[in-house]
């Protein structure tokens, strides 16, 4: 880049976790390639850590979200917290319990390539078959993973 031409900036918009957690690695992959780009837009606390600042709390606008259950495993692994997935398990949380998206840990677990979490969620009986709110399931983005 010269010192003429302006930095790339790029604007986002995630209106809930899972789009959170996919827009932080989509900027971390762009900056990887472009170190000085920018960014814009909306998003939540895993965006924000890569960079973004959101006018507000995108928990605000979530009205897929809206009363969604709890889904600790996939929240936790959402955000690369493998240690405390590892520990809600051990403790009998419920590993199918979808996020407001209908993703599920196991979706998370594949999504990361991590066959270890892939192997302890199955074991404690982790649904492969269930469908996110795009039709997409766990063994479905295995095959294209």
């Amino acid at each position: 880049m010269t010192s003429e031409s302006r930095p790339v900036t790029v604007h986002l918009v995630a209106g809930e976790e899972s789009g959170d957690a996919l827009g932080a690695a989509l900027m971390r992959a762009l900056r990887e390639r472009v170190p000085e780009i920018r960014f814009g837009g909306l998003g939540g606390r895993v965006m924000a850590e890569q960079g973004i600042t959101s006018p507000f709390d995108i928990h605000e606008l979530s009205i897929i979200g809206f009363g969604a259950g709890r889904s600790e495993v996939a929240d936790a692994l959402m955000r690369g917290d493998k240690a405390t997935a590892l520990r809600l398990v051990e403790q009998k949380a419920d590993v199918n319990a979808p996020q407001a998206d209908g993703a599920t840990a196991l979706h998370w677990a594949v999504f990361q390539s991590d066959k270890e979490m892939v192997d302890v969620l199955l074991r404690a009986k982790a649904n492969p078959s269930v469908s996110n709110r795009e039709g997409s399931t766990p063994l479905w983005l295995a095959s294209v993973n």
